[in-house]
């Protein structure tokens, strides 16, 4: 479109050179009706001029956006698988202990935390190209906003249930420790009251 506008301006040039020419030499019309149509030609022009730049400073900018979409969205959709393997790693490997794997869910929350403002940057985006996009984009964008949240959401709460897992067993954990001393403390003063009824026995013998 840009180009057949082009195309069409060395006409309008040629027509303005020649009016010019004709208005030197005193031959237009005396009401100015002349002038008026070519005053009214350029001012067309200048409009489209400016409706085709302003279009085209637009379809810049949505094809910006859209490709920061794109870019962030697959960064983000890599995060996540990887996010969604270490999850597997820490409910499955023996090898590492209670404390460990918190250790390491707080390090994953932390990773989430810091990245929640691409994730809004994500949902901005994919708003600006639906409403402003044509219907064909506007569905594809809608499809591809709508399976990202589907599996952030699987994430996030498969982050949540091994939290509440693992919070429960270090729970249980301290539980049975404080049960194991309570044991021991028993036992001492089992075996301290014991003792103290021997001493006795013993001084009554002496």
């Amino acid at each position: 479109m840009q180009r057949k506008i082009h195309e069409n301006l060395s006409k309008l040039e040629n027509i303005n050179r020649q009016y010019r020419r004709l208005a030197r030499e005193g031959r237009t019309d005396t009401a100015g009706t002349l002038k008026k149509m070519m005053q009214d030609a350029n001012d067309r022009w200048d409009n489209l001029q400016g409706q085709m730049s302003a279009s085209l400073r637009d379809l810049r900018h949505s094809n910006s956006i859209r490709e920061d979409f794109k870019r962030t969205k697959d960064a983000l959709l890599s995060w996540l698988t990887e996010i969604d393997m270490q999850l597997t790693n820490i409910e499955h490997l023996s090898s590492m202990n209670t404390k460990t794997k918190i250790r390491e869910m707080q390090r994953i929350q932390d990773e989430i935390d810091s990245r929640a403002r691409k994730f809004d940057f994500l949902d901005e985006a994919a708003l600006f190209l639906i409403t402003k996009g044509d219907s064909t984009d506007a569905i594809t964008t809608q499809a591809e906003i709508d399976s990202f949240r589907t599996y952030h959401r699987q994430v996030l709460d498969r982050v949540a249930i091994t939290n509440a897992r693992l919070s429960a067993m270090q729970v249980s954990g301290v539980q049975k420790m404080y049960c194991c001393v309570n044991i021991i403390m028993f036992c001492v003063f089992v075996y301290i009251f014991f003792l103290s009824i021997f001493a006795i026995h013993v001084k009554q013998y002496m």
